[in-house]
Order: structure tokens, then sequence, then C-alpha cells
């Protein structure tokens, strides 16, 4: 037992070294399990690639491809691993093939309990005599692991890192555990999920777990699928009449998957831009919901009167093309007191087009009985 002198209480080295790894275990588990990955996506058959991720000493770090194979320099697959220190609390982990097969296209991942994974594409060498082309020109391709939802069909997606058919194997949509229910279009058989009668609200990310009862503690994450559907405005305002100096509130909820990115317009210019001069104007997102979802333009003035647009827009295709849907709401803005009903409005024009007054025999009546409210009228419309 010793005891630090020089202060005016004595602390026990034991102590410390409690107090030490306390807060070594306390900083260790504040690190979230995400992993980022840079390398090649796309590469030729025969030509080299690499992939690299930078973990923390406290990540259980072991590179597999596809959930379920790992990779090693003694499985004679061609892949070459290497590793240093980044710093005192993260290393880089590095994988190289000199020369890629088609048997290296896959879902690469250097910690096996991570959701993250780097998805590399190989191309066959055939593609490129095919063409007759001595330039390798890559074309665009979706990522095998996603899917495009066809309302009313049947989908199926199959958890392949299982090694066999009584693997106990979970589903997840959007992170959240899927429990089956007689209501639900979503049945689960063996390793197979089925999306049965397939609606716009079943689009997301799907992903099956493995269990790993020989791993305490931990889940294999396995397959990732990514069930896309194109961005579509489904609530938004027909009409807006606010009073001056009063603000305008709009929400633009739209459904997709991926989320789709949302962009206002006022006018023919992008929100965005204009309310960097103008401080009425901002841009926010509810919690949980949707980025960028609501529009608020404060203290608005008759010359603020216009046309504001919600555009929605994602890619089902792995960013090879962009598919939007946008709507739009004139917003008027009134003098309070000024406004009046639709149906005074036809009265007043059916009297200034019937017959008698474009005769000019009675506008004496038009002048006395409606000229303060036709007044009232004349000045809502020029606003």
């Amino acid at each position: 037992m010793e005891y630090i002198r020089g202060t005016k209480a004595r602390v026990r080295t034991d102590y410390l070294m409690v107090i030490f790894l306390g807060l070594s275990l306390t900083c260790c588990s504040c690190f979230d399990h995400s992993v980022k990955y840079k390398g090649s996506n796309e590469v030729w058959e025969g030509d080299p690639f690499e992939i690299s991720c930078v973990l923390t000493y406290n990540y259980l770090e072991a590179w597999t491809i596809n959930s379920s194979i790992a990779i090693s320099e003694e499985n004679d697959l061609g892949y070459i691993l290497m590793e240093k220190d980044v710093d005192t609390f993260r290393k880089e982990l590095t994988l190289q093939v000199e020369s890629a097969q088609l048997y290296h296209e896959g879902e690469y991942r250097c910690n096996k309990y991570s959701r993250d994974y780097h998805y590399v594409r190989i191309i066959p060498a055939s593609d490129a005599q095919d063409n007759g082309d001595s330039e390798k020109e890559t074309v665009p391709q979706k990522s095998t692991n996603e899917y495009i939802l066809e309302i009313n069909k049947t989908i199926e997606f199959y958890c392949s890192s299982a090694k066999d058919d009584n693997t106990p194997v979970t589903w997840y949509k959007n992170s959240r555990r899927i429990v089956e229910n007689s209501e639900s279009n979503i049945v689960i058989a063996g390793l197979s999920l089925l999306i049965e009668n397939a609606q716009e609200d079943d689009a997301g990310e799907y992903m099956c777990t493995v269990d790993t009862p020989f791993v305490t503690g931990y889940t294999d994450i396995g397959r990732i699928f990514r069930l896309n559907s194109p961005s579509k405005i489904i609530d938004f305002p027909e009409k807006e009449n606010i009073i001056k100096g009063r603000s305008l509130n709009l929400h633009c909820k739209a459904q997709g998957f991926p989320p789709p990115k949302i962009t206002w317009y006022i006018g023919n210019l992008m929100a965005s831009q204009l309310k960097e001069k103008d401080l009425r104007i901002s841009i926010y997102s509810a919690d949980g919901g949707m980025t960028n979802s609501y529009l608020i333009f404060r203290d608005m003035m008759p010359s603020d009167r216009g046309l504001f647009t919600c555009r929605a827009e994602n890619s089902i295709d792995s960013g090879m093309t962009t598919n939007y849907d946008e709507d739009s709401v004139f917003v008027h803005v009134r003098v309070k007191g000024l406004m009046i009903s639709e149906s005074r409005i036809e009265s007043y024009i059916r009297i200034l087009i019937s017959p008698k007054t474009m005769a000019r025999k009675n506008i004496g009546l038009l002048h006395n009985n409606f000229n303060q409210n036709l007044k009232s009228f004349i000045g809502w419309c020029g606003r």
C-alpha cells in the first residue's frame, strides 16, 4: 500500500488506479460504433484495389466479406492485410488485392459487429472486350443490395450470412426489430423475410443479424437491404391567407426512401439563399422528422405575397438518376379586417357583369348599396 506525499490529503495509489481504470472504461464506452471506409467502389477484373478503415482500440477488428467469410492472408484468396497506429487510441486497417477476381465482389467490413460496410463491385474483363474498347470506362451500376418497391408486389430478402437454416436470425427495419403479427404484411420464413402486397410505407432499410452464441454479448451484423421508393409529397396546404405582421408556417410532409431531401423555393429563388439576407425566414427540422421540412416566414408584409414551393427529391438507383415531387401554394397577405367571403365576391362579380349594370341603367344601385364593400373587394384583390 503506497501513498502520494506532498499533499494535505493522502491518497492511496491503488485507489488512483481504480479511478483511472474507471475513467478509461467510461471514455471507451462513449465511442459510437460507426466505421468510416475509403477505397475503390468499382474495379476491373485483374486490377488492384485497396480498402482502409480507422478503428479505436476497443473495437473487435476482423475483416469479413458479405458478413460470412472471414478474411485472412492464409485463406488463399489473394488478400494482403496491414495495420498501423494513427494515434494513441486509433489504428488504421488496410486490405489490399493485387489482382481483383469476381469472387472479390461484395460488402467488406473491418469490424463484423458494425452495420457500416464498403461495397466493391468487380467489373468482368469480358465487358471491355465485348465493347471493343481498349479504354476501361466504368458505367454506374445499381448496388446489389438495393431494390425498388413495386406496389402490390411480393418482395423477398434472404439472409445469406447465416451458415445454415437453423441459425437464429433477427430482422430489423430502420433499426427497429420486426415482430410478426396477424395484421402485418411481413412474414419471416427461415432465413427469408417476405413483404407481401408491398405498399409505400414498406420502403426502408432492412437488416438481418445472425446470433453467435460462442461470442457472448455480440451479434454479427448480417446483410443490409435497401427497399427504395421515389419521393412523394403527401401533405401540403392548398391555400394560405396571412394577416399582415403575422407569421407563415409551412410544413412539407414527404415519403420515400432514401429519405427525400427537402428544398424550399420562394418564387423562383431558393429559400435557403433568401434567408441569408432576410432574417425573417427560417428553415428547420422537427425532432425525429424529415430534414428541412418546416419553413417559417415572420412578420409578413403585403409585398411578401407569392408562390411558396416545396420540392422533395431522392435517388432510388444508387445516384444514377434523381426523382422529385413538388407542390406549391400561393400565399396572400392581407390587412386585418379587409378579407371578404368568396360568396360576396361572386355577388359583386354577378352584379358587375349583369346586363342591367352593363347597360348603366342601375349603376346607382352598385354605387349606393355596394360602394364600401366594393372598395374593400378591389383593395383585397390588389394585394
